[in-house]
């Protein structure tokens, strides 16, 4: 009885830290250092996604299944890729907590951003032109 308890502590255990790690799946850390300003380009490229602005690509893949993506950029060093794929109304419901997970969880831990799944996927990567641009 008492490797039982045991076992079952420990999955618990297991279990408690596996909820703390759900989050951002981030890409691989880049060979180059980031553009100065991406990540005031990410915050404002996630308002310009989760608001719908028009400056958004849409396009109706299948069902009620949608893809969006918008490349955004205030400088001529890069730009941030960020869209998502997925029903909509999921999409636009958890677009912030999605970006914020990325953004808090890839971009600050120096990660070339990452995706979020939730019932709809979302992604955002900077990517840097040089400075010869």
């Amino acid at each position: 009885m008492k490797s039982f308890q045991t076992v079952l502590a420990c999955l618990l255990a297991m279990a408690t830290m596996i909820h703390g790690v759900i989050g951002a799946a981030c890409f691989s850390k880049p060979q180059m250092t980031f553009y100065e300003g991406y990540q005031d380009d990410a915050n404002k490229a996630k308002e310009l996604v989760c608001s719908q602005d028009s400056s958004i690509t849409c396009e109706n893949l299948v069902g009620d299944t949608m893809q969006c993506s918008l490349l955004y950029s205030s400088t001529m060093n890069g730009f941030i890729v960020i869209g998502w794929v997925g029903n909509k109304d999921n999409a636009m419901q958890y677009c912030n907590d999605a970006y914020t997970n990325i953004i808090g969880q890839c971009f600050n831990s120096g990660y070339s951003g990452g995706n979020y799944h939730w019932g709809s996927t979302w992604w955002l990567q900077p990517v840097s032109l040089g400075q010869d641009w």
